[in-house]
């Protein structure tokens, strides 16, 4: 970034900023329960405060670059926006054997949210007694 433009930053917005985002991405990390995604905090720390790394190279560059790179950009967030809603949000599913034949057809499309279901252990005491609720595979 250009000296110019970060001297027309304020400091104490940027801060701001990155706690905002800082307490909502370790809020998302402690509901995920895998706290591997701390490796990305340096990352997020340099977009907001430091801006060492050009993240956007490419927008400077000229000739194919710039188009190839600006459609490189758009598939890699909509991949990553579909991963996301698809592991925490809804999920597509097709019926694959004729088990439910009087509700749902082989071949049925279903959508099911994955956010609203709890879920629970499956090896667990009541698991190991009760036959009825032990997985199949």
């Amino acid at each position: 970034m250009i000296d110019k433009e970060k001297a027309k930053i304020n400091p104490r917005v940027q801060w701001a900023k990155f706690i905002a985002v800082m307490v909502c991405y370790l809020l998302f990390l402690f509901w995920v329960g895998s706290w591997w995604g701390l490796i990305i905090v340096p990352f997020i720390y340099d977009v907001y405060i430091s801006k060492k790394i050009k993240w956007q190279w490419w927008k400077d560059a000229e000739g194919p670059t710039r188009f190839i790179m600006g459609w490189v950009d758009a598939l890699v967030f909509a991949l990553v926006a579909v991963y996301f809603i698809n592991l925490f949000f809804f999920q597509n599913f097709v019926i694959p054997s004729s088990s439910l034949e009087k509700s749902l057809l082989t071949g049925d499309y279903l959508f099911v949210s994955i956010g609203l279901w709890p879920t629970y252990p499956r090896n667990t005491a009541h698991n190991a007694t009760n036959p009825a609720h032990t997985p199949r595979g």
